[in-house]
């Protein structure tokens, strides 16, 4: 039986996954604010609910965000391990480094205010890093994985504003985030939350694309 945890985020939480994803330390922030949330275990109330986040664990991980009641709904690989115990979620790196408030913070911070991703200079790159380190040597471990997991995003659209014929279609899949690599698969209708998981469960049975219908 596939693993899944969920829970709702209010309008301050939400902040932290509204911002488009344009890069690896786009991800990773993503990824480190997901964990605090569930390590929070504060869910709001369903007035106060402004976005749903689910961890989906089988032979997929992935993680699911939904936005603006459906019309956006993001995802992408959720490169740790989850596991319940009394009632809470641990979350740990392959290498086996509990990942707590602690050390998401240490690497919040590392990107953040020290902005290691954004040096081009290797001594201030690797300086911030050094100092971590020698306060929790996992941390070196963890950013390590995370610069080198496979982040496989993948966005549902639901785009009234931009919305172009079959060059920017109404519902639309974006893969991918850099200006290189994005590329859309436009869909004849609506994606709800259940949905898009089916399209990315590999143990279901595959979705086909087609050529758009003729105008």
């Amino acid at each position: 039986m596939p693993k899944r945890f969920d829970v709702g985020v209010d309008q301050f939480q939400a902040s932290a996954f509204t911002d488009p994803v344009r890069t690896k330390r786009d991800v990773i922030l993503l990824w480190m604010n997901a964990i605090k949330t569930f390590l929070a275990q504060q869910p709001p109330t369903a007035a106060q609910e402004m976005a749903r986040l689910s961890i989906v664990v089988d032979k997929m991980s992935r993680l699911f965000c939904e936005l603006s009641g459906g019309e956006k709904i993001f995802s992408l690989a959720f490169p740790f391990t989850a596991q319940s115990i009394d009632g809470e979620i641990n979350f740990s790196s392959r290498d086996g480094v509990l990942i707590d408030n602690r050390v998401s913070s240490a690497i919040v911070a590392l990107i953040e205010g020290g902005r290691v991703l954004e040096e081009s200079d290797f001594s201030r790159f690797i300086d911030p890093l050094i100092e971590a380190t020698d306060i929790d040597q996992s941390v070196w471990s963890l950013f390590r994985e995370l610069m080198l997991a496979e982040d496989a995003y993948v966005r549902y659209d639901w785009d009234e504003t931009r919305a172009n014929g079959h060059l920017h279609p109404l519902h639309h899949l974006d893969f991918y985030y850099s200006s290189s690599g994005t590329f859309k698969v436009g869909l004849p209708s609506g994606l709800d939350h259940a949905a898009l998981m089916s399209i990315l469960d590999v143990n279901v049975d595959c979705h086909y694309l087609h050529p758009p219908p003729s105008v």
